[in-house]
């Protein structure tokens, strides 16, 4: 098949050719692009394939993954067309990278991170973890998908006191939707807004190595 996304592939520096390595496809924000979300992972490049997917659509001067009526309302059609590519995708890459099928990764800012969980409803066990930070779950996806397991999927998702388009209440009800369905749910609330501050990623990083056995390191 051929890749229905434009996306961008680093590989860590000293990389052993016999060996497959953890992945993490990195979805970005409304009017963002791939290599803005890829410099958020910056401090895992040397553990980490890392692929960066650029959204179908363009917005101002980026792109975005799909359009929204208001917020908390993407646009249906385009959505579940969205996650379903998303899941292809990642199904393509495997094969074509080396990629470890059991260490499989999604990782997302807002926009992103509205992705970021939505993929384990319709993965499950497929993916190891989802790092997910400012976004939301559309109703939708909680009341008409169907809810794949999940209880070998790791989550983290963090939210910011301050964030002027997500209330901190979204970011409470998204830690109690994966409670009692994923393996474990880190929860993490920064003082911020909308954004991802130094703090936030230093706790993802240290999140990230600890998922995978990988001594902490300062960021």
């Amino acid at each position: 098949m051929n890749s229905p996304f434009y996306y961008e592939i680093r590989y860590p520096e000293n990389m052993d050719p016999n060996k497959n390595y953890p992945v993490i496809f990195a979805l970005h924000g409304i009017g963002s692009h791939e290599r803005n979300i890829l410099g958020m992972l910056d401090a895992v490049k040397d553990e980490f394939i890392l692929i960066g997917l650029r959204g179908e659509y363009p917005f101002h001067n980026g792109y975005t993954f799909f359009n929204i009526i208001k917020i908390g309302f993407p646009i249906r059609e385009q959505f579940d067309k969205c996650v379903q590519d998303i899941t292809d995708f990642i199904c393509y890459a495997t094969e074509k990278y080396p990629i470890d099928p059991e260490r499989r990764y999604v990782f997302g800012f807002s926009m992103g991170a509205i992705l970021a969980m939505t993929l384990p409803t319709v993965m499950g066990n497929q993916l190891k973890g989802a790092v997910a930070c400012t976004g939301y779950i559309p109703r939708f996806v909680k009341e008409e998908y169907k809810i794949a397991p999940m209880d070998q999927v790791a989550m983290y998702i963090s939210h910011g006191t301050f964030d002027e388009k997500f209330p901190l209440e979204i970011g409470d009800s998204n830690a109690e939707f994966f409670q009692g369905r994923s393996k474990s749910v880190h929860y993490s609330i920064f003082e911020t807004g909308h954004q991802i501050i130094p703090e936030n990623e230093q706790d993802y990083v240290s999140w990230l190595f600890e998922q995978e056995g990988i001594e902490k390191r300062r960021v």
